[in-house]
């Protein structure tokens, strides 16, 4: 999946905000033909369970970038929630069967921050 490679990229550089560049894997996958509904779950467990970086300071010589259109979608300005790099197998895999639960509910027209807000509460 060419998402993928492309996210992997982009995290590797960390030139854009996290945010930006999760979100950005969810519209690659689209792009690419994944359907909504699996592409909400991949988009979910990379941002929920991804690499997570301060924002990046332009460089003295660096002209201002143009943001992304779907720059505009992410919290500017809020602050990062706690993440750990080291969530056990068995929190991420409960998360996602609960995120796939609820879409298989609610179909793929569900928005991902009900699938989020589901999946995430305690049990």
């Amino acid at each position: 999946m060419y998402a993928s490679i492309v996210h992997d990229v982009a995290c590797d550089t960390r030139s854009r905000p996290w945010r930006d560049t999760h979100y950005m894997f969810y519209l690659a996958c689209l792009a690419g033909g994944t359907r909504r509904g699996r592409a909400k779950l991949m988009y979910l467990a990379v941002r929920n369970f991804g690499p997570r970086w301060p924002q990046p300071a332009l460089q003295p010589e660096a002209e201002p970038v143009e943001p992304l259109a779907f720059s505009a979608l992410a919290r500017v300005g809020e602050p990062a929630a706690p993440f750990s790099p080291f969530v056990c197998y068995e929190a991420q895999l409960r998360y996602l069967h609960r995120a796939q639960a609820y879409l298989a509910t609610h179909g793929d027209g569900a928005s991902i921050e009900a699938i989020d807000v589901y999946a995430s509460r305690p049990v």
